[in-house]
């Protein structure tokens, strides 16, 4: 079976594809951990279905699960379970963001992310990362 390519060629860059999909995945997340901390005291002022008002532990909480997931992507470290965390953070930030109009990311970028890391979660690491294929 042939498959049609316009630049056959190229396929060897998948790996750094990957790569760079992983890095900007996590600087998002480290993006949205910058977010959390410096307004932190807008989040105190959103309410969110079930629990009420925003408390500024969860800001630090959510900074926290943010920066743990966007370094360990950086760095490409466990990547397939930082690549679940993450879409669970995305998945969270596209229903939150009709309640919170101060989460750091959009519905659109949510809804990027939550795909990118379902990619990731299936494609792993790709090239310079440490959870290569043995």
């Amino acid at each position: 079976m042939h498959m049609f390519s316009l630049f056959p060629e190229l396929f060897f860059l998948t790996p750094l594809a990957v790569t760079l999909l992983r890095i900007v995945t996590g600087s998002f997340f480290v993006y949205a951990a910058i977010h959390f901390v410096i307004f932190r005291s807008d989040l105190t002022r959103d309410r969110f279905p079930f629990i009420g008002m925003g408390r500024t532990w969860m800001a630090w909480l959510g900074a926290c699960a943010c920066s743990a997931t966007g370094v360990l992507l950086i760095i490409g470290l466990w990547t397939q379970a930082a690549a679940i965390i993450g879409a669970l953070i995305a998945l969270k930030h596209l229903v939150l963001s009709h309640w919170a109009k101060h989460l750091p990311l959009s519905r659109e970028v949510s809804i990027l992310l939550f795909v990118i890391c379902l990619s990731l979660f299936v494609t792993g690491a790709g090239a310079f990362g440490f959870d290569l294929p043995l």
